[in-house]
């Protein structure tokens, strides 16, 4: 963990490492904003207990037992997850309150506790709100599009519940070169920054 500006950033490689970083603002019943190529919203443990479950148990059974683990802070609970488990994790043991997810990747029709937007049916109040666009490199984080993409949030969550209280959440595949920073207007991006409680960033080699 680095502190710059004294704001905690946490860098790991796996993904769902971030977990043992999130654990510490548990109390301040933080947002998630993530910025991620990918939706990473698969089921707490499904890859885990398919390989490794325990054919007497039901697969909530074991969810749960796990996720005890994860309120728990418990590094071996968190190595079971993957890479793209991590929010469904998250939100299950009350870590993050709600998660906004700005990807290019979707999530249509798959679990209830996720909403698309744009999707075929209206907000509802789910856990998490994944915001899907597709974006030129040259523009990825400027204000401009930025600007424009969040509003997509707004419908469904007003800016002043989460904005001064979420982790600031990034997976580096998010950026596919250095074309990613050539916007000369990264106001919105840079306040993203200023606002959050604490950044982290997944590196994915």
């Amino acid at each position: 963990t680095l502190k710059i500006r004294e704001k905690n950033i946490f860098i790991c490689e796996d993904h769902h490492q971030v977990l043992q970083f999130w654990h510490a603002y548990k109390d301040s019943c933080p947002y998630l904003l993530t910025f991620d190529h990918h939706t990473d919203l698969h089921l707490a443990f499904n890859h885990y207990i398919y390989h490794n479950g325990e054919k007497e148990k039901t697969w909530e059974e074991q969810r749960k037992a796990l996720l005890d683990g994860i309120s728990a802070n418990d590094p071996s609970a968190i190595e079971k997850l993957t890479h793209a488990e991590h929010i469904d994790a998250a939100i299950k043991t009350g870590i993050i309150k709600k998660a906004l997810v700005y990807s290019e990747n979707s999530y249509y029709g798959r679990q209830k506790e996720v909403y698309t937007i744009d999707g075929n049916s209206p907000y509802a109040g789910q856990n998490i709100i994944n915001n899907c666009n597709y974006i030129e490199m040259q523009s990825l984080i400027s204000s401009e599009t930025l600007s424009f993409n969040f509003k997509k949030f707004d419908l469904c969550i007003p800016k002043s519940q989460w904005f001064h209280n979420y982790i600031l959440d990034i997976d580096l595949d998010f950026f596919k070169s250095t074309k990613s920073f050539e916007n000369k207007d990264l106001t919105f991006f840079k306040n993203l920054i200023d606002n959050c409680i604490a950044v982290s960033i997944a590196t994915e080699p």
